[in-house]
């Protein structure tokens, strides 16, 4: 219950994409986790937990490019974009140093691939709807 007996709501639902690049981060982080806690401790203080809070640096940008307008989104989605790269990077690097199995990379691979390119899509998505020929044809 709110101030006044009123029942809070979650904000509206803006759209399906961005609860699914949402839920994907979550499955990924999951996985990740998983793996964190069979790390050796000096990886898992160091590179593992560097990885860990890009992560969730990640999964906090997603949600809250999810309850922006669409004029704030493009910014935090560029964001979004470079810590993501950063954490490709640096998963990437605990497989070449023995951190992680061929198999955890690859199966964390799958949905990282899957994540950058909804990501991609969202960046792409976000340029048409506020490219100046959109932004006139909703100014008329």
């Amino acid at each position: 219950m709110g101030q006044h007996g009123q029942t809070l709501k979650p904000p509206p639902q803006r759209n399906n994409n961005d609860v699914i690049v949402l839920g994907k981060f979550k499955t990924a982080y999951k996985q990740w986790h998983g793996y964190l806690v069979h790390f050796p401790k000096l990886t898992r203080h160091t590179l593992g937990a560097r990885v860990d809070m890009i992560f969730t640096d990640c999964l906090a940008l997603t949600l809250q490019a999810k309850y922006q307008t669409r004029e704030q989104k493009p910014v935090t989605i560029e964001k979004l974009s470079t810590a993501f790269d950063l954490l490709k990077f640096f998963i990437q690097l605990l497989w070449e140093i023995g951190a992680l199995e061929e198999k955890q990379f690859l199966l964390l691979s799958q949905h990282l691939i899957e994540i950058g390119k909804m990501i991609g899509g969202w960046q792409q998505s976000m340029l048409k709807k506020n490219s100046p020929d959109t932004m006139q044809g909703r100014q008329s």
